[in-house]
This record gives C-alpha cells, sequence and structure tokens, in this order.
C-alpha cells in the first residue's frame, strides 16, 4: 500500500502538535520536580540540620533501663532471680567465665510527625585500634580479680578440674574461643563482637543460659550445662558459677521533636550485660527456677579512650539527602521531601588508645564483678 505525499505530511504535522506540546509539559514538569527537590535538599543542607552528632564534650550519657507498666520504673542495679539458690553457699567452682567486646554496633531513632513520614537517623559505629591480645589480656585479669574477690567475700574457690574431669561434663560440647557473637544481620557487618576465655581456663568452654542462646543445649540428648552443674552440685554440695560479661565502647542518647530525629553518639566503656548463674543442690521435687544475679543497669566507666571520626563523605550527605528527598516528594509531597531528607545514616570510627582502652575496660568490668559478688555474699545469709 502506498501513502500519499501529502497526507504522509499532514499526518506527521499532526502528531507533532500532539506530541511536543506534551514532551514540553513532561520535561517541564520533571525539571520542576528535580529543582524542588534540590532546593529542598540544599535548604537543609545549608542550615546545618545534621540529625546523627558526635558529642565531643565527654562520654556519652548511659540510657537508664525501665522496667513495669509502659516503662514508668527503673531497674535495680543488680537483680536477682532466685534468691534461695544461693542461701547458705560457701563452696564454688567455675564452670565457665567468659568477657565479651562489643566491635561494631549500630544505633537507630525513628520518629513520626502528624502531617509527615516516619524519619529515621541511623549511626553505624566501628572499634579501630584494639587487637585481639589487649582483649585476651584484659580477659586474663579479670578472671584473676573476680577469683581473688570471691576469695575475699568468704567464698571457697575450688579448682574447676573437680567440675571438668566428671563425665557428664566431659561428654559435653564445648565452644572454642574467641567465640565470635554475630547480631548483624545478612545486610549489615555492625553489630559484631568476640566472646574471650582466660587463659587460666583455656579456649575451651560450655555455655550456660542467658550467655549464648544458641549453645544451651550442648551434647547428646539435649542435656543442657544446668542439668550437668546441678548434678555435680547435688554430688559434691560445690555450687558452679557460670560467669559472662559483655563490654560495649559506644552509647547514643535520643530526641525527636516533632518531625525531627536527632541522635548524639559518644565514646562510652560500660559493661553492657552481667550475670552470674549459680547451680542448685537440692534433690527430689523441685522447681525449675534458676538462680542468677544479673546487672539491671549498665555499669561505666567516665574514662576516654578514643578519637571519634565521622567517615561519611560530603557526596554521600548529598546523595542521601537527595535520594530521600526524592522518595519522600513522591510519597508526600513538599513536606514528605522536606521530612524524609533528614533521615540520615552515618558512619564513625572509634579509633581507640590501647592503654586508655584497657584502663577503661578494667575499671568497668571491675565495677561490675564487685557489685555481683556483693549481690551473691548478701543473699547467702
Amino acid at each position: 500500500m502506498q501513502i500519499h505525499p501529502t497526507g504522509f505530511m499532514a499526518q506527521f504535522r499532526h502528531d507533532c502538535d500532539v506530541a511536543l506540546p506534551m514532551l514540553i509539559i513532561e520535561r517541564t514538569m520533571m525539571s520542576r520536580y528535580f529543582t524542588l527537590i534540590g532546593s529542598v535538599v540544599a535548604v537543609v543542607l545549608l542550615a546545618g540540620c545534621a540529625a546523627v552528632q558526635v558529642r565531643e564534650d565527654g562520654p556519652a550519657t548511659a540510657q537508664k533501663r525501665t522496667t513495669g507498666f509502659m516503662g514508668l520504673g527503673t531497674k535495680d542495679d543488680v537483680e536477682v532471680s532466685y534468691a534461695p539458690a544461693f542461701k547458705g553457699v560457701t563452696r564454688v567452682v567455675i564452670g565457665g567465665f567468659k568477657v565479651g567486646f562489643n566491635d561494631s554496633k549500630k544505633f537507630s531513632q525513628t520518629s513520626s510527625g502528624i502531617l509527615s513520614p516516619a524519619t529515621t537517623a541511623t549511626a553505624l559505629v566501628d572499634l579501630e585500634g584494639i587487637d585481639s591480645s589487649v582483649q585476651q589480656q584484659i580477659t586474663d585479669k579479670v578472671y584473676e580479680e573476680f577469683v581473688s574477690y570471691l576469695k575475699q567475700k568468704g567464698f571457697e574457690v575450688v579448682p574447676r578440674e573437680q567440675f571438668t574431669s566428671t563425665p557428664e561434663y566431659r561428654a559435653m560440647t564445648q565452644s572454642e574461643f574467641p567465640f565470635k557473637v554475630d547480631q548483624s544481620g545478612i545486610f549489615s557487618s555492625y553489630g559484631v563482637g568476640y566472646y574471650y576465655s582466660p587463659t587460666q581456663i583455656g579456649n575451651k568452654q560450655i555455655f550456660f543460659p542467658g550467655e549464648n542462646d544458641a549453645d544451651f543445649f550442648s551434647t547428646f540428648g539435649g542435656t543442657s550445662s544446668m542439668q550437668v552443674s546441678d548434678k555435680f552440685s547435688q554430688d559434691t554440695d560445690i555450687r558452679v558459677l557460670g560467669v559472662s560479661l559483655m563490654l560495649d565502647f559506644a552509647g547514643a542518647s535520643e530526641g525527636a521533636m516533632f518531625s525531627s530525629t536527632r541522635l548524639e553518639v559518644g565514646q562510652l566503656m560500660s559493661v553492657d550485660k552481667g550475670q552470674i548463674i549459680i547451680s542448685r543442690a537440692d534433690k527430689g521435687i523441685r522447681t525449675a527456677q534458676t538462680g542468677t544475679v544479673t546487672l539491671g543497669q549498665p555499669v561505666i566507666s567516665d574514662k576516654p579512650f578514643a578519637k571519634i571520626t565521622n567517615m561519611t563523605s560530603d557526596g554521600d550527605v548529598a546523595m542521601q539527602a537527595t535520594a530521600n528527598a526524592f522518595v519522600g516528594l513522591l510519597q508526600g509531597g513538599l513536606m514528605g521531601a522536606v521530612s524524609q531528607q533528614a533521615s540520615q545514616t552515618r558512619e564513625f570510627v572509634y579509633d581507640a588508645d590501647p592503654a586508655a582502652y584497657t584502663e577503661a575496660a578494667q575499671e568497668a568490668l571491675d565495677k561490675a564483678n564487685d557489685m555481683l559478688i556483693d549481690k551473691m555474699a548478701e543473699l547467702r545469709a
């Protein structure tokens, strides 16, 4: 089929008359769209509104842990579970002793305004300058002082071999140390730490409840570390102690006003988690309760030990703000763009001095040990 030239030109002019204005309108709208995004980002960047900041005037503030209805109560410094397990105890054996060191972590704070989408401030922090030998030395020293303070408070500490040489203990699967504790998730490398075992104990131990949930049942038939420990105590009247402490290096304070979110990170040496679990010697019909003394609040050292550097470049900041503003504009117009661009992720490196880190770590760990042992001694009476 042939198309008459006159008809072809007429159709071409018609198509141009329709398509060209549409193209101009579309390009104009896109231009205005990106101009608006750029304006939103520029205003906020020029205002210097950083949602994630570093505390420069001292260590971060330890956040109080709450309990009860709507978190209106405050946890005790040391909390007790099943106090009768500690009553009258004089002879103990250290079935396990572990010190964990957090090497990286993620802080996140989200807020939502009435008329705007939620915004999130995220800080990814990483500890550098501390190798495994430093953390091993800290562990060895803290274990030595733990045993010494137990004796000082009137406990007889029997050699571990009396417990570890039993057939029941030998049947348990022991983990090798340093033991990696990974709470990072699939898409993030932040949230990784390591448990260390004292050189005096060796590089293999069993785990007790509350230390590493995946390894509670670590032998044939599902026999737990507490079942083995309880049997030993029933046979000998020596109580088995499982001790674990987790040391942290960073803290953050959070605050939100209207639709903006603020997160301030800083150095904070603290024992974030600590417990002593004790075996039971009572026989016959008994409850399934386990005796523990546990830190209810973090135990801190105010000593500085690191220099904090923001590793997020200006280019990364601008790209992140632009991408967030674009998403916000699609979701909620101008208000959404302003709100969403405030969502920030910043990466920080804590460059620690080994000597200062060691001093701060030992201070916090010694405080935590003393508090836990003091509570044990109090419950013994």
